[in-house]
């Protein structure tokens, strides 16, 4: 094993691949719904056509659908609760390393998330052909994680040989998306809707295991560079759909949405010694394929249902299988593919308000032996409940606003090092979020 026989070195190695970037959202990475009406409803936006925003981000055959022109702006504040504890029993390194047993948690100081979005629907009143146009710039995932440091929780605490940890841990991930969106109506009943997609991510973390750790200074404790100095990076990706509206007030919907390649990432870091080292990481967005039902066939009341599979083991970086190759990087984070269910129901109460309850269930894409590589942010959700309601300011003015509960959830697995899970440690991973959604809609 060369220098990572050490008893140090191979905590510090096994201890510092813990921290990966990674998402906190309901479904991984990928946001579970955009804006106030959508996300009511469970995300469940590919067989109905309510706002602007859900059509644009789940179905864009959806949009034309909409009775007029309109343009949405909303805005999720997202709160994550995450905590992270860790124990490593007396001797579990060598005898004396460490001790005695330590044990303890650390909440991540995230604070409050902005999410915004905005969707934009025309449909011209003189057309050759029923044609809708739109425009979405979305929030489609990301996450920020800020643990300090912490001497009563070992992963948190200062790197060998002052402890067995590595310290203070900062990462942030946005994604938003540009979506131009054209849809057409075949027939009375049948619509079509294709969206080429541009991305723009902006990745950042103090460390990065996905590189092989370095020992430029000799001193026997090799450590994982920043993954900061990063500019934007683009991706592309097409999202298509079909809409069919039946005559009883039942509608089917299907979309795709390719994989969003984006271009490699690139970190100009430096190692132990302050010397230039560039860094580079290969990331995917998943590809998802959404199906869904609705029915509108009493006055007043949308019945709406989403079944959703997004294919996170097709996703460079999140699907490579978990572990450290002979340099001790990371190889893949190892997540499975994921099952979305989301249910919702609108009920206009009178001409002024409208009230919408939702349900949602998903698989965990993180197993509990792959714990150890998906310490920042696991996105291990699986139920949610949805609240909402929108309230008619105008004939062509409306404020929307939604609440998000989801339960709590935990998981927990060994630490690992070059030869496996280390036997006598445990990583506690536990969840827990809310967020608000407001919005505004105008017709025009």
């Amino acid at each position: 094993m060369g220098k990572f026989a050490s008893p140090y070195r191979f905590t510090a190695v096994l201890l510092a691949s813990l921290f990966l970037p990674v998402s906190a959202n309901t479904q991984g990475i990928v946001l579970p719904g955009n804006g106030a009406v959508n996300r009511s409803m469970a995300g469940a936006g590919t067989a109905t056509s309510l706002d602007s925003l859900g059509g644009l981000y789940w179905n864009p055959a959806t949009i034309g659908a909409l009775p007029r022109s309109r343009v949405d702006i909303g805005n999720e504040l997202l709160s994550s609760r995450h905590t992270a504890s860790s124990t490593i029993q007396a001797n579990a390194f060598g005898p004396g390393l460490p001790g005695v047993t330590l044990s303890g948690g650390t909440r991540s100081d995230t604070g409050l998330s902005a999410l915004p979005s905005i969707g934009i629907v025309y449909q011209p009143e003189e057309s050759p052909v029923p044609v809708t146009y739109g425009l979405g710039l979305l929030t489609i995932g990301g996450y920020f994680t800020n643990f300090k440091g912490d001497l009563n929780n070992p992963i948190f605490t200062p790197p060998p040989p002052n402890g067995f940890g590595i310290g203070p841990v900062y990462s942030r991930l946005a994604l938003l998306q540009l979506a131009p969106t054209v849809a057409v109506r075949l027939t009375e009943r049948l619509m079509v809707g294709v969206s080429p997609t541009v991305n723009i991510a902006d990745l950042q973390g103090d460390v990065l295991a996905f590189a092989p750790p370095d020992d430029a200074n000799g001193d026997g404790f090799a450590t994982y560079p920043p993954g900061t100095h990063a500019r934007l990076r683009w991706g592309l990706g097409i999202h298509a759909g079909v809409y069919y509206q039946g005559p009883s007030g039942i509608n089917l919907g299907f979309s795709f949405k390719s994989p969003q390649w984006f271009e490699r990432f690139q970190f100009e870091s430096s190692d132990e010694l302050g010397a230039p080292r560039t860094i580079g990481l290969d990331l995917t967005y998943p590809m998802i394929l959404s199906w869904g039902i609705s029915y509108c066939g009493i006055e007043g009341l949308v019945l709406a249902a989403d079944m959703r599979w997004i294919n996170y083991r097709g996703a460079r970086a999140f699907g490579d299988p978990a572990g450290l190759d002979a340099f001790g990087a990371v190889t893949g984070l190892g997540w499975d593919d994921v099952f979305y269910v989301g249910v919702g129901a609108q009920y206009q109460l009178s001409a002024a308000l409208a009230l919408r309850v939702g349900y949602s269930y998903n698989t965990n894409p993180i197993d509990d032996a792959v714990t150890f590589f998906n310490l920042e942010a696991p996105g291990i959700y699986q139920h949610g409940v949805y609240l909402g309601a929108s309230m008619q300011v105008t004939k062509a003015i409306a404020m929307h606003a939604s609440y998000v509960y989801a339960f709590p959830n935990s998981i927990h697995g060994p630490l690992f090092g070059a030869a496996g899970p280390i036997a006598g440690t445990d990583l506690h991973i536990r969840q827990i979020a809310e967020s608000f959604v407001i919005g505004i809609s105008a017709e025009f």
